[in-house]
């Protein structure tokens, strides 16, 4: 085995050990309040494009890198459109009724 098929080999268990704990923390606590989910759909994105030019190459350490990438960021994306709160406009009260200290109006 070469010098570059190690390094892929490394880089590969590096980025599995590394993103793990994120991952099983997110399936754990299902709080994944802390990514942005317009990032992981970028993220998601750059998969897919990115994709093509992986099947281009032979097999070996970086498929198995790059599927590494495809599957953690689909899972969390998947994991943000479940389980984070929704965004939207939330009615407090109206001025007349003195919403007290929950908004900037009263």
């Amino acid at each position: 085995m070469n010098a570059a098929s190690i390094a892929g080999i490394a880089s590969t268990l590096i980025f599995a050990g590394s993103t793990l704990p994120m991952v099983v923390r997110a399936a754990r606590t299902r709080d994944v309040s802390s990514y942005s989910r317009s990032h992981l759909f970028m993220t998601n994105a750059g998969n897919a494009v990115h994709t093509v030019y992986i099947a281009s190459l032979p097999p070996g350490p970086v498929w198995l890198l790059h599927c590494m990438y495809v599957f953690v960021a689909a899972f969390m994306f998947a994991a943000h459109r479940r389980w984070a709160p929704q965004v939207g406009p939330t009615v407090v009260g109206s001025p007349s009724e003195g919403c007290g200290d929950r908004c900037a109006v009263c």
